[in-house]
């Protein structure tokens, strides 16, 4: 790559919207350290050192570089995922106030089909990867269920 002959590592940062402050928002969702006005449908925010058409308006999906950070995607989205298990109050079994619910944390998983295909692809595999992994509780496309207890189902 011309444009990034001199550096070996991306760049990537997922935002996940604990408290609901980054919702509602009339940019996109896709970063290049800039907003761009693109919109992945994730329910989390997505920043990255991609590659941008002229316009900034959106990045270039047949870019190896791109395509090459929008691999990274799935595994840094599992990463965070178990992280923020890890790090709720029903895991933990406390009531501190500064944590956050389990059901918040299924919110993340991307439940709605993408409408650009290469963003579509990463939401399968960031699927795949929460499959394979016995701790995530996915069960017939119900998110968040888990030996017959719903998660999402209680109201705050």
């Amino acid at each position: 790559m011309e444009q990034r002959k001199n550096v070996d590592s991306w760049v990537l940062t997922l935002a996940f919207p604990l408290q609901g402050r980054i919702l509602g928002s009339t940019v996109g969702d896709l970063y290049a350290f800039l907003p761009t006005e693109l919109t992945t449908g994730f329910p989390f925010l997505v920043n990255a050192d991609f590659l941008l058409a002229s316009s900034r308006e959106t990045i270039l999906f047949n870019n190896p570089w791109n395509m090459g950070i929008l691999g990274c995607i799935s595994e840094a989205f599992s990463r965070a995922f178990f992280c923020l298990l890890q790090n709720s109050n029903n895991i933990l079994g406390s009531s501190d106030s500064s944590k956050f619910e389990v059901r918040d944390v299924y919110k993340f998983v991307p439940a709605e089909i993408c409408n650009h295909p290469q963003l579509e692809e990463v939401r399968q595999a960031l699927l795949q990867t929460l499959r394979d992994n016995d701790r995530t509780v996915l069960v017939s496309g119900k998110v968040g269920h888990r030996y017959g207890r719903s998660f999402l189902s209680r109201q705050r």
